[in-house]
């Protein structure tokens, strides 16, 4: 364990040179036999913040249900038929127009969850010496087992000092690595696999090798879980802040005192009738794009 935190601590070059922290350290976990299944990194370029190694979900999945075996990663009957719970969500992903799951292929799909923090970390023991990284890992929620439950697979760690500096608040970094993870969420929902990479170019001798291009089809798998903290949601999907005086995402209401005040808490408060559906909110979204569209 001595060896391993003194590796994990080297990174980077002791901090010196933050890209190679990523490289480095997914190399420290995979020596150390910490990482949860035998997925192979998958290497891409962004213009924000260069090169990076990522996990993708889709080949994630498809180890661990290697590893544990479809029954311990899907929902029996009782949890599919449940009045509450993942079983109703997993039959409404399963309705929607982007899926169209037949119901009784549902036994053979598993639930896979997302969480995105900051984790700080420390070269020294001087005092302000402290860095963050941004940890986005992977888990399959619908495990039938704790074990599964918390196993957790790191998709890709970053610097947080490597996150656009352009005012966004890193914003534009997490959108170019999302937009891999959701092209093999993509396929994972599909229980397909990919013929070429993310940005459509072909594999790499490096994929050739190590991705799963020789497999004609997967298991499926939803995601239908993104956990984090406040401060991930503002990041990446651009929600207010709760700092801000109009802080809250569904409706808009204020922390200071006038028409919309937060702290006016009768049935008939006006702020309650300008709550947002996510019909609403989509639009809103879809409107300010097209807005500050280049």
């Amino acid at each position: 364990m001595a060896g391993l935190r003194r590796r994990l601590a080297s990174t980077g070059n002791w901090g010196r040179r933050s890209g190679n922290v990523q490289k480095q350290l997914t190399r420290a976990i995979r020596s150390a036999g910490l990482l949860s299944c035998s997925a192979q990194s998958y290497h891409a370029s962004f213009d924000t913040v260069g090169d990076v190694e990522l996990f993708l979900p889709h080949e994630v999945y498809h180890y661990i249900v290697k590893d544990v075996g479809l029954e311990n990663v899907t929902m029996p009957e009782d949890q599919l038929n449940a009045v509450s719970g993942p079983g109703p969500l997993l039959k409404r992903w399963a309705l929607h127009p982007d899926v169209q799951v037949p119901e009784e292929c549902l036994k053979d799909v598993g639930i896979v969850g997302i969480h995105c923090d900051g984790v700080p970390y420390t070269t020294t023991v001087r005092a302000g010496c402290s860095k963050s990284i941004f940890v986005c890992s992977l888990n399959v929620f619908s495990g039938q087992s704790p074990a599964v439950l918390r196993r957790r697979q790191p998709l890709f760690t970053i610097q947080k000092s490597r996150l656009c500096g352009c005012g966004c608040s890193g914003h534009h970094t997490i959108q170019e690595l999302f937009a891999v993870i959701a092209w093999s969420l993509q396929h994972l929902a599909k229980g397909t696999v990919p013929e070429c990479r993310h940005d459509g170019s072909p594999w790499t001798p490096h994929d050739l090798v190590s991705r799963l291009a020789f497999y004609g089809k997967l298991r499926r798998a939803a995601l239908l879980q993104v956990r984090g903290d406040w401060v991930f949601f503002e990041t990446a999907f651009r929600f207010r802040s709760s700092g801000s005086d109009q802080f809250c995402w569904l409706c808009d209401a204020t922390k200071s005192k006038g028409t919309y005040c937060a702290w006016n808490f009768k049935p008939t408060a006006s702020h309650r009738t300008t709550l947002i559906s996510h019909e609403r909110y989509m639009a809103i979204m879809f409107a300010q794009r097209l807005d500050t569209w280049p």
